[in-house]
């Protein structure tokens, strides 16, 4: 990797390895090493390999597009023109690229940067040997006194002591694929009435029956499997809700939203899905997150549910926890506000869900270029992130009002971050949607937003 940041010719590094091993993770650990060398931004995009519909390319560069800045009315609409103003940007930019989960050569070919300034990384479960001039790094699983320790850490040294050989047996099972180990830990640890034995016994008999069925390790979708079932009913509804967020970041006062229980009793959830090893903490905060296996795992478990009332209810319900959490951490919103977005959530004093996140998969990179880092901690930009989420469940809802006044919300933010012409873009769109539905009021708002962000985004395009 040493080599490859130092290179003259454009670089590019495949890591790859069956899911499970680490390949993220690893990725993530060389960037945070690599980010003094490359202070032209570090950029992640997932590629959802794991994905029932992996990201296309040109929807991956159009991400990128507006992290390096790029206005959405500014990315073209074909693929070469958007890949002809991404190299653009990035020549002579020393800038880290991260593209995880590649699916195939074809998804990642157009979002390989031709100037030899740029370190792209990749991550698949393939080596993608149809890419050229590339380093290639097959991710082993662990050895196996390292699975051991995982294991051991779990259990405490006398049981791990005890049970050397369970646990050895349980470690061949789990592939010493890390993912696998952390559940698999998580179950002893959890129930520590479960003899060893007797999880590698329901971990065999799941792992033959899902075998013809399952895309990647078998090993870690058995260990999914078993640990879901050892949940609580009410937990399991938990993990299946939290998939509904946008975002693999959770906090009790989202899943009590979700689930319909009081704080102190979301808190409870998240702990058992933590001490399961489904999720885990953001560093020292009060938020989780979760693998993306376990995302898509969980995702799946969604799809089989008996009541898409109670679905529909719960995304409404996160819907309107998302507006009123931006509103309340930041003081900006002073714009009309959705009468059918329910006030129960306006009057309680509500942190982030995306505060304090810690170093997690390196915020995940931020997705952004370096010009966005900056408002990324504040108030502000936190709301942004949140609305960002809004609008996408807006969208899947197809909640119309409720799309309109979180565009308008977005509008003000961006302007608040002084990205007036992303403030003028989220109001046009907003008054467009309004104007669909016939909502002079909503309309009128943003309409008189829009000269106000238009003077200094005007200043600003012929400077």
């Amino acid at each position: 990797m040493a080599r490859a940041s130092r290179a003259s010719a454009p670089r590019t590094v495949v890591l790859s390895g069956p899911t499970g091993v680490g390949t993220t993770s690893l990725a993530v650990t060389l960037a945070r090493q690599l980010t003094r060398d490359f202070p032209g931004g570090q950029f992640f995009v997932n590629l959802r390999a794991n994905s029932d519909r992996p990201l296309h390319p040109g929807a991956a560069m159009g991400m990128l597009l507006g992290a390096l800045g790029v206005p959405r009315d500014g990315i073209p609409t074909e693929l070469e023109a958007r890949a002809r103003l991404y190299r653009s940007l990035l020549h002579g930019r020393r800038a880290l690229i991260v593209l995880d989960n590649a699916v195939s050569e074809a998804q990642v070919q157009p979002l390989l940067p031709v100037s030899s300034t740029c370190l792209v990384m990749i991550t698949s479960r393939q080596p993608l040997t149809g890419l050229t001039a590339v380093q290639r790094l097959q991710v082993e699983p662990l050895a196996e006194h390292e699975a051991m320790a995982v294991l051991g850490r779990a259990v405490g040294p006398h049981r791990a002591t005890a049970q050397q050989e369970q646990l050895r047996h349980l470690a061949r099972l789990c592939g010493r694929l890390p993912l696998a180990l952390r559940l698999v830990g998580g179950m002893l640890a959890g129930h520590p009435q479960l003899p060893a034995v007797e999880l590698s016994k329901r971990l065999l008999e799941v792992g033959r029956r899902i075998a013809p069925t399952v895309r990647g390790s078998v090993q870690v979708h058995a260990a999914l499997a078993v640990a879901y079932r050892l949940l609580r009913p009410a937990a399991q509804l938990a993990l299946r809700r939290l998939a509904l967020s946008p975002e693999s970041r959770y906090c009790a006062e989202m899943t009590s939203v979700l689930t319909e229980c009081t704080s102190t009793e979301g808190t409870a959830l998240l702990n058992e899905l933590a001490v399961s090893g489904l999720i885990t903490p953001i560093g020292d905060s009060e938020y989780f997150t979760c693998h993306e296996v376990v995302r898509a795992f969980a995702e799946d478990r969604l799809r089989e549910e008996s009541d898409p009332v109670a679905k529909f209810a719960a995304e409404n319900r996160l819907l309107d926890w998302l507006i009123h959490t931006a509103i309340s951490i930041s003081s900006v919103y002073e714009q009309p506000k959705p009468t059918t977005v329910s006030g129960r959530f306006a009057a309680r004093e509500l942190r982030s869900p995306l505060e304090d996140s810690g170093s997690v998969e390196f915020d995940r990179l931020r997705a952004t270029s370096g010009m966005d880092l900056g408002g990324a901690g504040s108030q502000e930009g936190q709301a942004l992130r949140l609305l960002r989420q809004a609008l996408v469940l807006a969208k899947r809802l197809g909640d119309k009002r409720k799309e309109g006044y979180v565009l308008l919300y977005l509008g003000t933010a961006n302007e608040r971050l002084q990205r007036h012409q992303e403030g003028v873009d989220h109001y046009l769109r907003s008054a467009a949607v309004f104007r669909e539905i016939g909502s002079r009021t909503g309309e009128a708002a943003a309409l008189g937003n829009i000269a106000h962000a238009a003077a200094p985004a005007q200043r600003y395009a012929s400077s």
